[in-house]
C-alpha cells in the first residue's frame, strides 16, 4: 500500500472519532432531530432545504444562465467582428497556398514539381478545402475564421482552476457525482475567449497577414497543450507534429508543451487542504457545495471536504492509467511526492507523444516514398536550412512596427495578467497562467529565431496570448458579464489603435466597396492585386482565341470588366476543374495570384522566383536551383511570359525565341509565343551574377 493510500484510508477509517463514525453519528443526530421532535424535525429540515435551494440553487442557476448567455454573445460578437474579412482578396501568400494545392490536385507534387519554402500542412489544408468546397478565396477566409474561433474555444478549455471533486458519502448513501474538474468549461469563459481571439487576430493581421500558416500552427500548438492537460499523450504528439508541418519553428513551443506534460506526471495533491477563499474564486465549486448542502444536509460536510476520493479509494478526478495521481485534487495544489513508478510513467507518456508525433510526419514521408519523391524532400531540407540562415531585413524596425501600435493592447493584457497573479488564491489558476506565459515566450523566441519578422509570423503567439488574456480577465474576479465587457473594451482599443488597418477596411467596405481591390497593395513585395487581376484577364482573353495583338488601350474595357472579384474566383475554379490542356505561363516575381485567377500554370519548378530575392545569400544550393529553373523554362517554352523591367535579359531572350509583346498590366509586359518554329529560349549561363 502506498503512503498516499494509507493517508487517504487513515483519514477515513483509522480515527473513528473523526472519520466514518463521526459522519454516521452526525447523520444519526440529523435523522433523530427530524423524527423525535416533529415540531423541529422533518418540517424544519424541509423548510431549511427550501431556504437552501432558494439561496444556493436559484442564484447559481441564474449565474449559469448568465454565463451561457455570455458564451453565446461572445461567440456571436467575435464572428460578426470577423465577417468583413470574407471580402478580402488574394494576397500573394494566400494565392500561393491556393496555387500549390491546385497543382497538387493536378498531380504535380509539392517540392518535386512546384517548389515553395513552406512545409506541406497549408498545401494539404487548401487541397482539402478545394476538394470539399471548390476553389475560392472566400473558402480560405471562412476556414481562417473557423480557426480563430477554434483558438478561442481551446483557450477556454485550457483554463485551469481548482476542483471540488465530491467523493462518496457515508455508507449506504450511494456514489456521489464529481464536481467541476480542472480544465472544465465554466459558463462565460468560452464567450470571453472567442471574443478576444477574434478581436486580436482581425485587428492586428490584415488581408495579407491573415489566413497564414502561423494561424494554424498556433491552433495546433494550443490543441496539443489542451490534450497534454488531459493526458491524451498520443493526441498531444500528433497535434504538435501537425503544427510543425505548418511551420517548422513550432518545434520550440512544442518541446515546452512536452516538458510541461512530463512535469505534471508524479505530482501529488494534498486532499482536503483548500486554501481559505478558494471557494469564492471558483463559482462553480461554490455552487456545487451549496447545492449539495441544500439537497442532502446529512452529507453536506462530505461535499465541502472535497478530497477527490472516489468509491474505490483512488484519486477520483483525473487519475491516469499509469497509476499516478491526476491533476484534479481537492485544492489543485501540487506537492512533491514521487515514487519509483513515476519514471516509468514519464517514459510511457514520452513514448506515447513520440508515437503520436510520428503519425503525421510518417504518413507524409510514406506518401512521398510511394510517389518516388524522397529526393525532392532532401532538396527541400537543404533549401530550407539555407533559407533560414540567410540575411533578413532590419529586425528591430520590424519588431517595433508590429508591437508598438499594439502597445496599449499588450499593456491591457499583460497588466491584467500581473494583477491576476497577485489577486488570485487559486494555485491551479496561477500555475496555468505561468505555463501560458512560458509558452507565449517560447513562441516569441521561435519567431525571433526566423530573423525575418513579417507581421504574420507573430500570429503563432496568438493562442497562448489569448489564453493569458482570458486568465487575466477571469482571475481578476470579474463575473461573466464583467469579463465580456472587459473583452469588448480590449477589442475596441485594438480596433482604434493607430495602424489598425481593419478599421480602415471596414470603413471602406461600408462606404466605398467599389474600391476594395485598390486596398490590396503590398509595397514591400511590389504586389498589387488589381495588376495581377488585369494580367490574368489578358491571359484568359488571349488563350480563349483572340487573334489580334492586344495593347493597353485595347484591353482597357476588359480590365475594367474584370474588377469583380467573384468573376475572377469563378474563372479560377473553371480553369482548375476543367479536364483540358492548361495554359502555360511564367510570371517574373512573386505573383501567384496571376496563376490562380487565370487558371494557367508555370512549368518551372520554382514558380515564385524567390531565386532572385535580394536577401537570400548565394550558395551552391541556390545556384543549382537557378540552373534547373532556367533549364526547365528553356525545355518547355511556356506560351505566355510576363516580364518586369528590372530584368532586361528577357528583352534579349524572348524575341529571339518567337515571343511578341501582347499587352501591359502595371509593371508587367505580357509576351506570347507566336512563332512555334522559333528556337527555344536560351538564357546565358550564370547571367544573374551580373545583376547582384
Amino acid at each position: 500500500m502506498s503512503d498516499a493510500s494509507r493517508r487517504r484510508r487513515g483519514s477515513t477509517s483509522s480515527d473513528p472519532s473523526r472519520g466514518r463514525g463521526s459522519a454516521s453519528s452526525d447523520a444519526s443526530r440529523g435523522r433523530g432531530s427530524t423524527s423525535s421532535d416533529p415540531s423541529r424535525g422533518r418540517g424544519s429540515a424541509s423548510s431549511d432545504a427550501s431556504r437552501g435551494r432558494g439561496s444556493a440553487s436559484s442564484d447559481p442557476s441564474r449565474r449559469r444562465l448568465r454565463g451561457r448567455l455570455v458564451d453565446v454573445a461572445g461567440v456571436a460578437l467575435g464572428i460578426v467582428y470577423a465577417l468583413p474579412s470574407l471580402a478580402y482578396r488574394y494576397g500573394p501568400d494566400q494565392a500561393m497556398f491556393h496555387y500549390v494545392a491546385r497543382e497538387w490536385l493536378h498531380g504535380r507534387l509539392p517540392y518535386r514539381d512546384v517548389f515553395d519554402v513552406k512545409p506541406p500542412g497549408m498545401f494539404a489544408l487548401h487541397g482539402l478545402l478545394h476538394g470539399l468546397f471548390g476553389e475560392s478565396m472566400v473558402v480560405a477566409r471562412v476556414a481562417a475564421i473557423a480557426a480563430v474561433v477554434g483558438t478561442g474555444v481551446l483557450a477556454a478549455m485550457a483554463l485551469r482552476r481548482a476542483s471540488v471533486a465530491r467523493g462518496p458519502g457515508p455508507r449506504g448513501s450511494g456514489p456521489r457525482e464529481p464536481g467541476p474538474r480542472l480544465g472544465a468549461l465554466r459558463p462565460g469563459d468560452l464567450g470571453v475567449a472567442v471574443l478576444l481571439a477574434c478581436g486580436w487576430h482581425f485587428s492586428r493581421f490584415d488581408w495579407y497577414h491573415s489566413a497564414q500558416t502561423e494561424l494554424y500552427q498556433s491552433l495546433l500548438l494550443l490543441g496539443g497543450y489542451v490534450a497534454s492537460q488531459r493526458r491524451r499523450f498520443v493526441l498531444t504528439g500528433a497535434l504538435l507534429s501537425g503544427a510543425a508541418l505548418f511551420k517548422l519553428t513550432a518545434g520550440l513551443p512544442g518541446l515546452v508543451v512536452v516538458l510541461l506534460a512530463l512535469a505534471r506526471i508524479g505530482e501529488r495533491h494534498e486532499p482536503g487542504a483548500r486554501r481559505r477563499g478558494d471557494e469564492a474564486l471558483d463559482e462553480d465549486a461554490g455552487e456545487a457545495a451549496a447545492g449539495d448542502a441544500a439537497g442532502d444536509p446529512a452529507t453536506a460536510g462530505d461535499a465541502a471536504a472535497g478530497d477527490g476520493a472516489s468509491g474505490d479509494g483512488t484519486a477520483g478526478d483525473g487519475a491516469s492509467g499509469d497509476g499516478t495521481a491526476g491533476d484534479a485534487s481537492g485544492d489543485g495544489t501540487p506537492r512533491a511526492d514521487t515514487s519509483p513508478s513515476d519514471g516509468a510513467a514519464k517514459g510511457r507518456a514520452l513514448g506515447a507523444m513520440v508515437l503520436g508525433g510520428l503519425l503525421p510526419v510518417g504518413a507524409f514521408v510514406a506518401y512521398y516514398a510511394a510517389e518516388g519523391a524522397l529526393g525532392a524532400l532532401g532538396d527541400y531540407a537543404r533549401v530550407i536550412l539555407h533559407y533560414g540562415s540567410s540575411a533578413k531585413p532590419d529586425l528591430l524596425g520590424r519588431f517595433a512596427a508590429f508591437w508598438v501600435p499594439g502597445g496599449l493592447f499588450v499593456a491591457v493584457f499583460l497588466g491584467g495578467l500581473a494583477a491576476a497573479h497577485q489577486r488570485t488564491g487559486d494555485e491551479a489558476s496561477r500555475r496555468g497562467m505561468r505555463e501560458a506565459t512560458l509558452l507565449f515566450g517560447s513562441c516569441v523566441v521561435a519567431v525571433l529565431a526566423q530573423k525575418k519578422l513579417s507581421f504574420y509570423q507573430w500570429d503563432v503567439v496568438s493562442g497562448f496570448f489569448v489564453l493569458m488574456g482570458t486568465y487575466a480577465l477571469r482571475a481578476g474576479r470579474l463575473p461573466a458579464t464583467g469579463g465580456l465587457a472587459a473583452g469588448l473594451v480590449v477589442v475596441a482599443l485594438s480596433f482604434a489603435l493607430p495602424g489598425a488597418s481593419y478599421r480602415a477596411w471596414v470603413g471602406r467596405l461600408l462606404t466605398a466597396p467599389e474600391t476594395l481591390d485598390e486596398a490590396h497593395v503590398h509595397e514591400e513585395f511590389d504586389y498589387s492585386y488589381p495588376v495581377s487581376r488585369d494580367l490574368a484577364a489578358m491571359v484568359r482573353g488571349r488563350s480563349g482565341g483572340a487573334a489580334e495583338d492586344t495593347t493597353a488601350e485595347d484591353t482597357a474595357a476588359e480590365d475594367t470588366a474584370a474588377d469583380d472579384a467573384a468573376a475572377d474566383d469563378a474563372a479560377a475554379e473553371r480553369g482548375a476543374r476543367e479536364d483540358r490542356a492548361r495554359v502555360a505561363l511564367h510570371v517574373r516575381g512573386y505573383e501567384p495570384t496571376a496563376y490562380v485567377l487565370s487558371g494557367a500554370f508555370s512549368p518551372a519548378r520554382t514558380f515564385e522566383n524567390h531565386l532572385h530575392s535580394w536577401w537570400i545569400r548565394d550558395s551552391a544550393v541556390v545556384e543549382a536551383l537557378r540552373e534547373a529553373h532556367y533549364a526547365r523554362l528553356e525545355e518547355t517554352a511556356p506560351r505566355f511570359f510576363a516580364t518586369r523591367p528590372e530584368l532586361p535579359i528577357d528583352l534579349e531572350v524572348l524575341p529571339a525565341a518567337g515571343y511578341a509583346r501582347v499587352g501591359q498590366a502595371g509593371k508587367f509586359t505580357l509576351w506570347e509565343r507566336v512563332r512555334s518554329d522559333a528556337p527555344p529560349p536560351r538564357w546565358p549561363a550564370g547571367w544573374w551574377r551580373a545583376y547582384e
